[in-house]
């Protein structure tokens, strides 16, 4: 009987998900924008979100950390984008 492959891979691929919702949280974070905020929180919770399925024990935790950090961070700048988004659209 061959040994299951496909198991370490969808580890690593959550946590590649992970470091690339971080990273979107954190251009987020140096955006001035509100719109470019929402983006990429947007993204970092998009990414985050299939880790916190796949991932086991201590690492699925980080990933729901993650993805906390991004959904709260949308509903933080949302009063903002949608500020900005009216001044737009007043032009």
């Amino acid at each position: 009987m061959e040994p299951d492959r496909a198991a370490p891979r969808r580890t690593t691929t959550a946590r590649a998900l992970v470091r690339v919702a971080t990273g979107c949280i954190i251009l987020g974070l140096l955006i001035g924008s509100p719109a470019g905020s929402m983006f990429f929180y947007g993204l970092g919770a998009l990414f985050a979100f299939p880790s916190v399925l796949l991932e086991r024990g201590r690492s699925r935790v980080l990933a729901a950390l993650v993805l906390g950090a991004a959904l709260s961070l949308l509903v933080i700048i949302y009063p903002e984008y949608r500020e900005h988004m009216a001044r737009w659209t007043a032009r």
